[in-house]
This record gives C-alpha cells, sequence and structure tokens, in this order.
C-alpha cells in the first residue's frame, strides 16, 4: 500500500520505484476503490498496454515532461486518434496528482505537456435508400433485428447486445433500456453494466415495432432470459 493503515502516513517510495510499479499500485489502491468497473477495465488496459510499455521503466521521480510528450507523439504516430491519445493523457494527469499528495514527487509533471486537442467527430449515416437496402441484404440473418434496432430506434450497439426479452413488453409495446454491453479493446472481453444508482437515462425505454416481427425472431435471433 502507498498509505499505511496504522497512522494513514504516507511510506516512503523505493530509491527504485519505477513508474511501471507505481501506476499498478496506484490502480489496486485508488483505482479499484474510486472507480466504476467499466472504468476500471479501460483505464487498466490503457496503462498495462499502452503507458507502461512506453515510459514504466522511468523512475517515478526521474519522470519528466519531455518523457509524456514523446509517448503522446508517439501513440498519435501509431494511428490512434486524438481523443483518444488525450485520454491517456487525463489518466497519466490523474495518477501523478495523487502522486504529489502522496509526497511522492515533488510536482506533477503532466501538468508542462502539451495534449492533443479533442478530435473532431463528424458521424457518416444513412439516407432511407440505404438503409432499407441494408435491411433487405440482412434479411434471414442474426443481424436482421440489431440493424433494425439501431436505424428504427437509434438505439446504440451496446443497448442492443445487452437486450434481453424480460425488457421487451409486447403487449405495451415497450422496450426498456436498463443495461449497455462494453467490450475491453485490447482483451477482446464483453461485460455488461447497469446505469449507475439513482441515475435514469433518458433513453430508458422506446416503443418497439410490430410484435408479430419481434415474436417470428424469438427461438434464434435474441437472447433469453
Amino acid at each position: 500500500m502507498l498509505v499505511a493503515a496504522n497512522n494513514n502516513s504516507l511510506i516512503k517510495p523505493k530509491a527504485g520505484l519505477t513508474f511501471a510499479a507505481y501506476l499498478l499500485r496506484w490502480i489496486e489502491d485508488y483505482g479499484k476503490a474510486n472507480w466504476r468497473n467499466s472504468t476500471l477495465r479501460g483505464n487498466r488496459g490503457i496503462i498495462e498496454n499502452h503507458i507502461i510499455p512506453v515510459v514504466g521503466n522511468v523512475l517515478l521521480t526521474k519522470l519528466q515532461p519531455i518523457h509524456l510528450q514523446n509517448y503522446l507523439g508517439s501513440k498519435l504516430k501509431d494511428g490512434l486518434s486524438r481523443t483518444y491519445v488525450l485520454l491517456h493523457h487525463r489518466i497519466i494527469k490523474e495518477a501523478l496528482k495523487h502522486a504529489v499528495e502522496w509526497e511522492l514527487v515533488s510536482r506533477n509533471v503532466a501538468q508542462a505537456v502539451k495534449p492533443p486537442k479533442k478530435g473532431e467527430y463528424e458521424a457518416e449515416t444513412l439516407n432511407a435508400k440505404d438503409a432499407l437496402t441494408l435491411l433487405e441484404k440482412a434479411k434471414n440473418t442474426l443481424l436482421y433485428i440489431p440493424i433494425l434496432l439501431a436505424i428504427a430506434k437509434c438505439m446504440r450497439r451496446g443497448e442492443i447486445l445487452a437486450l434481453h426479452w424480460r425488457e421487451i413488453d409486447l403487449k405495451r409495446g415497450v422496450l426498456s433500456i436498463i443495461s449497455i454491453t462494453c467490450i475491453v479493446v485490447m482483451t477482446g472481453n464483453w461485460f455488461s453494466v447497469s446505469p449507475r444508482p439513482g441515475r435514469v437515462s433518458g433513453r430508458s425505454s422506446c416503443p418497439v415495432m410490430s410484435s408479430r416481427r419481434f415474436k417470428s425472431t424469438r427461438p434464434s435471433r435474441m437472447r433469453s432470459g
């Protein structure tokens, strides 16, 4: 632990404490106690698969802004989006903020780094003709209902993948969205998460299309439960 349990006093780091060792301890001592499971998985993936392989061997007390500036630049050259690299910088900055608070380092060197500006996102949408063509091509496949929900109800991929039959009320014609399914990009593992307690999404329900169309797909198109 970075903080002693008996008197809440700081344990001074060993002279050889690397940035990698600190980040892994930070995940265990801070991340697990303060982040949602989805945030923990995402941040851990970035730290273990991106940050540590590049700058993890640098001693925490020797870490300089140039190390981090070069790291961010290398990730942009690797083809990662500016928005994703900006997230890397935010994680590093937060980690070093706590290192300063815990008196492991004297300053947060990430504050001297100029991160990339957030990339502009422009969605590519289908026109009515293309949407109908896509639905026609997907007929009689497992993708038909997911595509239909995405087009007709603007449901997101995670909302569609987390959908169960128990969340569809065919008598009332209402579909309830109570969870989403996410993927950890670096590992390929899928997991479902529910909204935070007390938080109701504005997308919590929506009307469904023909009950006959949904009933006809139940045996093979959607998960039971």
